[in-house]
């Protein structure tokens, strides 16, 4: 496939700012947003959802075997065990989730980029970045982290699949190796993790070994327990010819370091279910970002 040409795109769509990668796979393992306005694919249900607003395409299936983690196979459809609901989101607080337009009406918390009030725990924060957008972050050991992707519109981020709000406010945009790595591209005090930040991320976790790295980092509605609050999502990948692949399935972030062993390449961290690891990533791929302190 050749490239896309982004200039002769931005002729025709003059709306869309940001581009979107045109193909995905269809091997999508886990559940992920849909509305009236977005039909889920084949081997998929909408339905209501505590994770998303408007609804969440889930699996079908004909037993439990068929269902991501701590999913249920409930009238041919997979559904997640209602005790596994993600502690954090405060459920039981009355002002978390209610409308706001300022953070004062938050109590401890702040107004997120959805309006909506978000009530922060023990450990947590958040942060600006330079176009208002707010991320929660968590202190994971010595280190505080971004606990959501980030999402700041540049003129080389990709958004995902059909170019969906909720898709960037829940997954984040997706950015190449040049656009994440540049010096003021993280908000002020914080920068794009070296390699060996994620490594001390993972010994904290793990305490060098770690059988299970994906539980413990991955957000409840992708089947972790999230313990850390880190809540890592299955945000995929996107080519540099455009096709956009593995969501639902595999999350990278990038890390600042060179691959030395390839000059076309940077270290970035891998998580799918069989766990997480360094791994080494084309420049050209548009991949995930969390900035750390």
């Amino acid at each position: 496939m050749k490239a896309i040409n982004l200039a002769l795109l931005s002729t025709f769509l003059p709306l869309l700012i940001i581009s979107g990668c045109l193909n995905f796979d269809d091997g999508r393992s886990g559940f992920y947003p849909c509305d009236v306005n977005y039909k889920c694919l084949a081997g998929y249900k909408c339905i209501n959802s505590s994770y998303f607003a408007n609804g969440e395409c889930a699996p079908l299936c004909e037993s439990d075997k068929d269902c991501p983690k701590k999913s249920t196979c409930l009238a041919k459809v997979c559904q997640h065990n209602t005790d596994t609901l993600d502690s954090n989101t405060d459920s039981n607080t009355d002002i978390a989730g209610s409308n706001c337009s300022i953070d004062a009406q938050c109590g401890t918390g702040y107004c997120n980029d959805k309006k909506e009030c978000v009530i922060l725990n023990k450990g947590e924060g958040f942060v600006t970045d330079a176009a208002g957008h707010k991320y929660k972050t968590v202190q994971i050991g010595t280190q505080t982290w971004m606990a959501e992707n980030y999402r700041l519109a540049t003129n080389n981020a990709y958004r995902h699949v059909n170019n969906l709000d909720y898709y960037d406010f829940t997954y984040g945009l997706l950015y190449n190796f040049d656009t994440a790595s540049a010096a003021d591209f993280c908000p002020d005090g914080w920068h794009l993790p070296l390699k060996r930040d994620w490594l001390v991320l993972e010994n904290e976790i793990c305490n060098r070994t770690c059988s299970d790295s994906f539980d413990k980092l991955a957000a409840t509605s992708w089947g972790g327990s999230d313990i850390y609050g880190f809540s890592a999502l299955p945000a995929g990948s996107c080519e540099a010819n455009g096709t956009y692949s593995v969501f639902g399935q595999f999350t990278y972030f990038w890390s600042y370091s060179p691959d030395e062993n390839n000059e076309g390449a940077a270290y970035c961290y891998k998580i799918n279910t069989a766990g997480a690891e360094i791994t080494s990533c084309d420049k050209n791929l548009m991949i995930s970002v969390r900035c750390l302190k």
